[in-house]
């Protein structure tokens, strides 16, 4: 392994001398390798050499259930089962024949950006309480040997326990929650009290975010709409696009999607081993994006449950590779969205789909719920090197895209998203032509300005990226 880094790699080719040396020389007994993610397993399979005396099976979360009960499966006299999976086998499954263990010590691991204030996956490296796990799967049932891919001196240097979750994540729902069991308590005063506090600056951007969702006051004290959202077993900005999509009417698609992306699961029967037919499936929902794809398959299926019932449902599952079981989780889910905003807003504002058909609305108010990504900034797009340029480059430095010089900035925004930025009229009428034909009712350029509705190009299509407020 590449010990030298925070980020480890595996080196593959060593990987595969351990299990064709322990395939060699040691007795019978199947071989479990610990490796950080599917790429991994991908590429330590497609290395092992393919003889009639080992059987290769991989394991991961997001395979579906038939693939991975072949784990369990006692091979034929003379050939040797190896297993390739993530951490999933270290405590969740137990594999009664595995003798030989293959540690590399790396596992992949969400972990929240206080900087970019998203969640990102990176390989990291293990707890020595993780390595005792691993090193036990081998020999549940006779004597076994493990293999740890590492110096002791990095075994050493491995915290004791895996960090608590709370380390680890985004602090937004827990301080939203913590607002209202406690009565208002001071964030930090709250957070230290936890037998593992978080870093005060993760506990003050997530204020921060709570103040620009307009959960918070300025006292941090919580709004009517932060305590109506508190009951939304969501995270914040997701929970806040749900009252989005009621106040403008395309409530039904915007549910969809953030169910079906906040399940984090995988809906696919091939999404790991086929993902070219996984796209063109998607396709047939909707080629510019995933969100609206899915959101497509999920409603189709659900009309089918409706109009023909369960098997008639899982045949086209079948046919689409889709996972029956999984999508019947997500309408639970689905369900229990749908019941937060009839408890919470029905007597303030009617549920109703008069602007669901309008899939650039749709996306608006899913952009409105990604404010680290796309903020509202006062000035105006002027012709020349003006106070705007300056403000988008120091916009452009504040959410890490790198650019180093106000011409920079310019023109990757004119290229990314073929907007030019020199047409301050031509720009509003766009806009204001597209706010008309959604029905928001906006009558003139300056009107848009001031309500900051803006249009760009993304991926190919165009979106709206409505400032909302409460």
């Amino acid at each position: 392994m590449s010990c030298n880094s925070q980020s480890p790699t595996v080196v593959h080719e060593d990987v595969v001398k351990v299990i064709n040396y322990i395939h060699k020389t040691k007795d019978e007994g199947a071989i479990l390798c610990f490796l950080p993610g599917w790429e991994d397993i991908v590429k330590v399979e497609r290395l092992l050499p393919s003889t009639g005396d080992v059987a290769v099976l991989c394991l991961h979360s997001r395979l579906q259930d038939s693939d991975q009960q072949k784990i369990f499966y006692r091979p034929p006299p003379g050939v040797r089962k190896v297993i390739l999976s993530t951490n999933i086998a270290e405590t969740s499954v137990t594999i009664d024949d595995v003798v030989y263990v293959v540690d590399t010590g790396i596992h992949k691991e969400n972990r929240f950006d206080n900087d970019k204030g998203v969640m990102c996956i990176d390989n990291y490296w293990i707890s020595q309480s993780s390595m005792i796990q691993r090193k036990g799967r081998a020999g549940r049932i006779q004597p076994g040997e493990s293999f740890h891919l590492y110096p002791k001196s990095k075994y050493e240097s491995f915290s004791t326990f895996t960090d608590p979750e709370i380390l680890k994540t985004s602090l937004t729902k827990i301080l939203l929650n913590s607002k209202v069991y406690s009565n208002n308590m001071d964030a930090l005063q709250f957070m230290s009290q936890l037998p593992s506090p978080p870093e005060k600056n993760s506990t003050r951007r997530a204020v921060r975010e709570l103040k620009d969702l307009q959960l918070l006051d300025e006292k941090e004290n919580l709004t009517a709409l932060g305590r109506t959202l508190a009951n939304f077993q969501l995270e914040p900005k997701l929970a806040k696009v749900l009252v989005n999509a009621v106040v403008y009417k395309c409530v039904t698609p915007v549910v969809d999607i953030v169910t079906i992306f906040s399940a984090d699961t995988e809906l696919f029967s091939t999404g790991l081993v086929d993902k070219q037919t996984v796209k063109q499936i998607k396709s047939q929902g909707c080629k510019h994006s995933d969100h609206l794809a899915l959101m497509r398959l999920f409603e189709a299926w659900l009309e089918i449950m409706d109009e023909n019932g369960e098997s008639t449902a899982a045949e086209y599952c079948a046919d689409a590779n889709l996972i029956h079981h999984k999508l019947i989780t997500v309408n639970k889910l689905r369900k229990l969205h749908f019941d937060y905003l009839h408890n919470e807003l029905h007597e303030v504002l009617p549920i109703a789909d008069n602007y669901s058909d309008n899939d650039e609305l749709v996306k608006a108010i899913l952009y409105s719920g990604v404010g680290t990504l796309l903020r509202h900034r006062n000035w105006d797009v002027v012709k020349g090197l003006s106070g705007k340029r300056r403000k988008s480059l120091r916009y452009h430095r504040e959410v890490g895209l790198g650019f180093k010089t106000p011409r920079e900035t310019e023109r990757a925004f004119q290229r990314q998203h073929s907007i030019n930025v020199n047409r301050k009229a031509g720009l509003k009428k766009k806009v204001l032509r597209l706010s008309r034909n959604v029905g928001l009712g906006f009558k003139t350029p300056r009107e848009v300005c001031y309500c900051f509705v803006y249009t760009f190009q993304s991926q190919g299509f165009t979106s709206m990226v409505l400032g909302l407020t409460a």
